[in-house]
């Protein structure tokens, strides 16, 4: 058997899904991993990331691409809401209505 490599950690679930259905469509050998543990009830998750993936040898660069680009291309919600606090200002504008509007009927 191949020995496998750890090639990145990964940050939720979802991203978890993605990368596995590109490496299933790529037919790149591939384990993914959680770090979930129920005896710590996600204690390991919220330090270390959601769990990770491993890898042939040859095939560790390709994977962290592929993470990277999965990264670049979905956006993040954390960042958006970090955006959104240091702005609300611009966001009360945006959600700004008259509330005798909002009741009418």
């Amino acid at each position: 058997m191949e020995q496998y490599q750890k090639a990145a950690v990964l940050l939720n679930e979802f991203e978890a899904q993605i990368l596995a259905s590109i490496l299933e469509e790529n037919k790149i050998p591939f384990n993914i991993e959680s770090y979930y543990d129920m005896a710590y009830d996600a204690l390991f998750q919220m330090q270390n990331g959601w769990g990770y993936v491993e890898t042939s040898t040859e095939h560790v660069d390709e994977v962290s691409k592929l993470l990277e680009s999965i990264r670049e291309s979905v956006p993040d919600p954390d960042q958006e809401n970090l955006e959104n606090q240091e702005n609300p200002e611009e966001n009360l504008e945006e959600n700004d209505q008259d509330p005798e509007q909002e009741n009418s009927f």
